[in-house]
Order: structure tokens, then sequence, then C-alpha cells
């Protein structure tokens, strides 16, 4: 018997991930990020002012880099780990992707044969120096290399 794919919803929308069985095989980062905008509406009954929305993706940015902006990260654990830390900045509720995050995706290698190491500082910088439309950057930044399956 083979087992079937699965969308991971939350509160009725996807968080951008896909399970096999019980392993999650696919991650959408647009998927995944506006599904925290979507949550601030649901959850907080309000919307976020853009300023203080790009604080908490800076400072996102900066607790997804542990090891430093010359630190290199999988692209695929940067960019999951980016979403769990800005969950954790917004909510104070648990994140959708921090069990994938603890159990499957590693920091230092490669996690896919898509997967790729990345600077920390190629998105840190960009963002210090940009920092007044955070969510373009990141949707920039990120975007294009997503969906990505391991």
């Amino acid at each position: 018997m083979s087992a079937s794919r699965e969308i991971v919803i939350a509160n009725g929308l996807p968080v951008g991930l896909t399970k096999l069985g019980d392993y999650y095989t696919e991650f959408d980062f647009r998927q995944g990020f506006e599904f925290v905008k979507a949550m601030i509406k649901v959850l907080l009954e309000k919307e976020i002012e853009p300023r203080s929305f790009n604080h908490k993706i800076i400072a996102a940015i900066h607790e997804s880099t542990p090891q430093g902006p010359r630190g290199k990260y999988s692209i695929c654990w940067l960019a999951v780990k980016f979403l769990d830390q800005l969950w954790n900045k917004i909510f104070t509720i648990g994140s959708p992707w921090h069990e994938v995050l603890s159990n499957q995706l590693k920091m230092k290698e490669l996690n896919s044969r898509d997967d790729w190491m990345v600077y920390g500082s190629y998105i840190t910088d960009v963002i210090i120096e940009l920092s007044t439309n955070c969510e373009e950057i990141v949707l920039e930044f990120f975007g294009p290399k997503f969906p990505m399956a391991w």
C-alpha cells in the first residue's frame, strides 16, 4: 500500500508543506508566507501596521542566521527557519513549520538535490540596507527558489 501526498492545512489554509506518509516532502515559500499574512487577520483579528511587519521580518531574518551573516545555510532550511521565526515573532501559538525544521531539515547540509548552500549575508545585508519594504525583499529572495521537494 502506497502513502498518498497530503497538503498540510492549518485553519483551512495551506501552510506551504506537503507530506508523504510521516515525512514532509515539499515546501512552497510563497504559500507559507501568504499563510502567515492570512493568519494575522484571522488570529489577531486586525491588520498589522507595515512598519511593525517590516521590523518583525528583519528580526526573523537575523534569528534565522544563528551563525551570523557569514554562516552558510541550506536555502531550504533558511526559508523554513525564517517563516518559523516570523511566526514566533507575531503569534504565541506554535509554528506549523516547527516539526519539519526540528526533525527533518538540516541547517548545514543539503536537504535535496535541488537545495544549495547560501551565505546568510545574501539576505541579511539586503534587508539591512533596504529595510523599507522587507516583504518584497524576502519574496524576491526566496520566492523563485520554491516550491522545492526533498
